[in-house]
This record gives C-alpha cells, sequence and structure tokens, in this order.
C-alpha cells in the first residue's frame, strides 16, 4: 500500500518580506489613533504586548533554547525595539506618518549600505536620504523638528537591532527551534507507509 506524504508548500521569500511590510504598516496606520488615547509609550507598549501574544499563538519560540549567558544579548535587544517603537510613534504624533516612516527607515538602510560587501550600496542611503529631505522640505520652515529626531532616533534604534550579531545568533537559534518543533506538528511520521 503507497503512502502519502505532505509536501511543505514552498513559500517565495519576496512574498514574506511583503507581508511583513503590509503588516507593520497596517500596525503604523492603526496605531495613530490610539496615541491620543494613551501617548506613544502607551501604544508602544500595546503594540508589543499584542506583539508577543500573536507570536506565542503562531511560532511558539523555544523558550528552552534559550541559554543563560543568552538572557543580557536578548534583554539588549528587547530594549532597542521598545525604543525603537516609543520614538517612532513619539514622531508620529508630531509628523505625517509617511514621513516618519521614510526617516526611520535610512537607519536599517544605512547599515544594510555599510554591511554590503559592494560600497555602490551606500549611492541607495544617499539617494533615500536625498528623498527624505525633499519630502520633508526642511526649507519652508514647517516641519516638526523634534518629530524629526524622534524618528532618527528611531531610525538609529532600528539599525542597532539590525546591526546586533550576536543577538541574531541567539534569536536564530531560538527561530530554528521553533520551526522545527512547528514542522513536527504539522508532518506527521510516515513511519513504515514511506518506506514501502
Amino acid at each position: 500500500m503507497m503512502g502519502t506524504t505532505r509536501k511543505a508548500i514552498a513559500v517565495p521569500p519576496w512574498s514574506m518580506a511583503v507581508a511583513a511590510m503590509l503588516a507593520i504598516q497596517l500596525a503604523n496606520a492603526l496605531s495613530v489613533p490610539v496615541i491620543e488615547q494613551v501617548g506613544p509609550a502607551g501604544t508602544a507598549w500595546l503594540r508589543m504586548s499584542f506583539g508577543v501574544v500573536f507570536l506565542w499563538l503562531i511560532a511558539r519560540p523555544a523558550i528552552r533554547s534559550i541559554r543563560r549567558k543568552d538572557v543580557p544579548a536578548l534583554i539588549g535587544l528587547g530594549v532597542v525595539t521598545g525604543m525603537m517603537t516609543t520614538f517612532f510613534l513619539a514622531a508620529v504624533e508630531r509628523i505625517p506618518l509617511g514621513t516618519a516612516v521614510a526617516i526611520e527607515f535610512l537607519g536599517p538602510l544605512m547599515v544594510a549600505g555599510l554591511m554590503s560587501k559592494q560600497r555602490k550600496s551606500l549611492i541607495w542611503s544617499a539617494l533615500a536620504l536625498v528623498g527624505v529631505v525633499l519630502l520633508t522640505e526642511p526649507w519652508r520652515g514647517h516641519i516638526d523638528l523634534v518629530g524629526v529626531a524622534f524618528a532618527v532616533t528611531a531610525g538609529v534604534c532600528w539599525g542597532l537591532y539590525n546591526g546586533s550579531r550576536s543577538t541574531s545568533a541567539t534569536a536564530s537559534r531560538a527561530s530554528a527551534a521553533s520551526r522545527s518543533r512547528f514542522r513536527s506538528r504539522r508532518s506527521p511520521p510516515c513511519r513504515s507507509a514511506c518506506r514501502r
């Protein structure tokens, strides 16, 4: 008797990136009215709290795979993430959402350019900076400099988040263990049916 096996659905990497960007921007848009009620810090706390719940329900992080020496790096990652979210929402309170997003994105874009082996990649960072200047139009004097400073600080935090290699290695181990456990729950063992 021939057994049937479940094949994993191949998901293009770019589609996951697009889904992540849509989810982030949707969360940013939904955060705007919440800021008026509980402020930037309160909104950041709510976003991160709901994020923990969704992560636990979907990915089930392998907490037991985290070693004691990994805890400081993970705490640092949490602090940077919290500061990034809080400063960004503080910027959104003062300047338009699109402008805040554009300024904040300079952080990870600059890190990607600096970490790239090809220095030509910095050209894209420079073009993005020019685009942000044209978007904010500082020569007109209508831009809130405090809001821009908050957005820049959020971008710096985002750059630190991406540039933390030790934290990324720790998170990768936990993420790999979570994916392995997730696949084991969805894919039953073939046993003798797969051997025939």
